[in-house]
């Protein structure tokens, strides 16, 4: 696995009693000194607790490489934030090491929809020193209400966020819908969860090359919008993407068999294959994974 050390020292320090706002510039050294200091008193115990953090940040990547297909190109390339691992390592260790079973779909979606709406962008030090403090030692439920509450928080993807521009064009314009890594995140994650393959009949978790497609590329549509549209994406092999280049896709896409189309949401009207129905295609592909939005992630979660 790859991922930064940022997050691993955040749920480090909240092991060692430091807090999240110790990282702030000022006030970083002086946490490292007290630590230091620590260390000379306590060497035995803290070593212990690192051996510890350690064997949970294994347990954890193990469980979303499992659940999620999340592997070392997926992590550095597509996952906005690291940050939002922080909560979870702090729930897996007040749960014995590990995620439980039972609350496997509630840390999936609360996973998958603070993403998207990377909750710790702004006022990180705070927001995640707030959502730590909800977990304790002998306190095994996962706290999804709790972790959904505040600015910027949700316990679900918004439609409006996916389909809005569509349904609503005079208050959104398309660049809203730009293919930003919150978007890329969601579409990996719900093409693992449908079951999709990197169109060369291998799951696309088990790919460590894949690659970002654009469905109708880049060189043929003349308008940024459109190709830069999240709709627009899928992920496939790099060696598929390569031999796809630039062609359209009534000239690729009738290769396949719908069934392995319908895994990556995409329609399998042809006549929506043309040039000039570009748009409709991105239309209805909207839609689409706006439907598995709900299956997978907002309708798991009761309540």
């Amino acid at each position: 696995y790859s991922i930064d050390l940022e997050p691993i020292l955040r749920f480090i320090f909240w092991r060692l009693g430091i807090t999240q706002n110790d990282f702030k510039p000022k006030k970083f050294r002086g946490a490292i000194i007290k630590l230091k200091e620590k260390l000379k008193v306590e060497r035995k115990d803290i070593i212990g607790e690192l051996n510890k953090c350690e064997q949970v940040i294994e347990n954890t990547f193990k469980f979303f490489s499992e659940e999620l297909g999340l592997n070392k190109s997926v992590v550095e390339r597509f996952l906005p934030s690291q940050n939002i691992m922080v909560p979870i390592f702090a729930f897996a260790y007040t749960s014995d090491g590990h995620i439980p079973k039972k609350y496997k779909d509630e840390v999936i979606s609360w996973f998958i929809i603070s993403s998207f709406y990377s909750i710790y962008s702004q006022s990180t030090n705070s927001k995640i020193q707030n959502d730590l403090e909800l977990f304790s030692e002998g306190k095994k439920e996962f706290p999804f209400d709790a972790l959904t509450k505040g600015k910027k928080k949700s316990k679900s993807i918004k439609k409006e966020d996916i389909t809005g521009y569509y349904e609503n064009i005079e208050d959104f314009s398309r660049g809203e819908r730009k293919a930003s890594k919150n978007y890329q995140f969601l579409i990996y994650t719900l093409l693992h969860l449908n079951g999709a393959t990197d169109f060369e009949g291998n799951l696309i978790k088990d790919n460590k090359n894949i690659d970002i497609h654009h469905i109708f590329p880049k060189k043929v549509i003349d308008d940024d919008d459109l190709v830069n549209d999240f709709s627009n994406i899928t992920f496939i092999s790099e060696k598929s993407n390569r031999v796809i280049s630039d062609s359209l896709p009534e000239e690729y896409l009738v290769g396949y068999k719908n069934k392995e189309l319908e895994k990556h949401f995409i329609p399998t009207e042809r006549e929506l294959y043309k040039k000039e129905k570009c748009e409709d295609f991105l239309n209805k592909r909207a839609v689409l994974i706006w439907e598995a939005v709900k299956k997978y992630i907002n309708d798991t979660v009761k309540g």
